[in-house]
């Protein structure tokens, strides 16, 4: 397989990852009420919120530490998680951004853990 996938970078405690673009509605700041669902670690500042359509259509706000910015990646430089390092796990695969791993998640797996919320106008 072939092409190119925009990746939306992030920061949650520390660590960095990365989610296709086409996941994400749009960004805001976050809430409060963001800041009780950390689902991929426990927020230093939870500044900026992802917000996300799960599949039951419902906006759902992923706070995060920090935008790191969209990065066009060659999807040859993904690499999936083996089976049994991602089962139950929400990182499904990484890449190498140089020296900087990046682990690629699925806002769809994560949006059920978060609860829905609504949206700014």
């Amino acid at each position: 397989m072939s092409g190119q996938v925009e990746l939306v970078v992030f920061e949650i405690d520390g660590a960095r990852y990365g989610a296709d673009l086409t996941q994400v509605d749009h960004l805001e700041r976050s809430r409060p009420e963001d800041l009780a669902a950390a689902p991929l670690g426990k927020l230093r500042t939870g500044e900026r919120a992802l917000v996300i359509r799960s599949a039951d259509g419902l906006p759902r706000r992923l706070a995060v530490d920090a935008l790191l910015g969209v990065e066009s990646v060659n999807v040859n430089m993904l690499r999936r998680l083996p089976a049994v390092a991602s089962s139950g796990a929400l990182p499904i695969g990484a890449w190498l951004d140089g020296e900087t791993t990046v682990l690629l998640v699925d806002l769809q797996r994560i949006a059920p853990v978060v609860e829905a919320k609504g949206t700014e106008t």
